[in-house]
């Protein structure tokens, strides 16, 4: 019975101990290895603190905590202190299991980080990629639209056009005066849309938003619901009833209001140009014949319409 008894303690003392020694050895020690030529190995953490000896480069200590800047070690069994920034440590079996599950944490966290990055990315590239197609698509309506006016058929030169919107189909620059070398007072942009008062020649005077006077008449095209007059070798008559009409009345003195107007031989936008004179002339009005004015200007008799003078 004794035996048996003595056999059971020792079987416990040697599960003791070997249970000690497996944990012992899943929490190895921390060791420093110093990193400089000499450092001293002082009683306390302060580098006034005496001095217990001199450890060589190299040489091996335990690691038992901290304070400050200082690790507290051991080294042939006495206890002291070395400046951290002079130990290289080495970290236990538990130190590195701690240390590789924070950095699987941190990898994690890096992860969601960057994968959140790249959502974010993806969202600002889509919503730019959206605008910029957004800005193509009214560049290409902008684009088909002057392409689709482009296509327009240009105002022939022998339609005489009367008081008719028109569109540009071509960017055309405007003159004071239907002449090549006449003033250019601005300028009149593709699919702009323009009142077409009268036409002569190859000009037209056109009435804009902000800008009225003489367009090359090949960079319009009408639009609907026009007054037109075709020329052809046998002249149309439109004014005779409007001469028999005109009323006698004293001379008023009247000045142009328009940038410029043709003085015409006949109360017809498709009869002759006697002269052309520009805004404020003043010339003398004897009578009117419907909606145009009969005027003396330098000795000539012609007719101006009554919408383009004022007093």
């Amino acid at each position: 019975m004794k035996k048996i008894i003595k056999t059971i303690i020792v079987i416990v003392i040697l599960a003791s101990l070997i249970s000690l020694i497996q944990i012992k050895s899943s929490y190895a020690k921390t060791v420093g290895t110093t990193t400089v030529k000499a450092l001293n190995f002082r009683e306390e953490p302060s580098e006034s603190a005496d001095i217990i000896r001199s450890l060589k480069q190299g040489t091996e200590v335990e690691i038992l905590g901290s304070s400050g800047n200082w690790y507290r070690v051991s080294y042939d069994g006495i206890e002291g202190y070395l400046i951290k920034d002079y130990v290289k440590t080495s970290s236990s079996s538990s130190e590195n299991k701690t240390t590789e599950e924070n950095t699987e944490k941190e990898e994690s966290v890096e992860n969601k980080v960057e994968e959140n990055k790249t959502e974010e990315t993806s969202e600002n590239t889509t919503k730019e990629e959206t605008e910029e197609n957004k800005v193509e698509e009214n560049v290409i309506e902008e684009t088909e639209e002057e392409e689709e006016v482009s296509n327009q058929p240009a105002i022939s030169e022998d339609t005489t056009i009367i008081n008719q919107n028109g569109i540009l189909i071509n960017e055309s620059e405007v003159y004071l005066l239907p002449l090549i070398n006449s003033t250019k007072i601005g300028t009149l942009k593709t699919a702009d849309t323009a009142k077409i008062v009268t036409t002569t020649g190859s000009w037209a005077y056109v009435s804009g938003d902000e800008i009225d006077g003489w367009v090359f008449i090949k960079n319009l095209t009408k639009l609907e619901s026009s007054t037109e007059v075709k020329k052809s070798d046998e002249s149309i008559e439109t004014t005779s009833k409007e001469e028999e009409q005109e009323s006698d009345s004293e001379s008023t003195t009247m000045k142009v209001k328009a940038s410029s107007v043709n003085i015409r031989s006949k109360a017809s936008t498709s009869s002759s140009v006697i002269s052309t004179i520009t805004k404020g002339t003043e010339v003398e009005v004897t009578g009117t014949s419907g909606d145009w004015s009969i005027v003396e200007y330098k000795g000539k008799t012609g007719y101006i319409k009554s919408e383009y003078l004022t007093e």
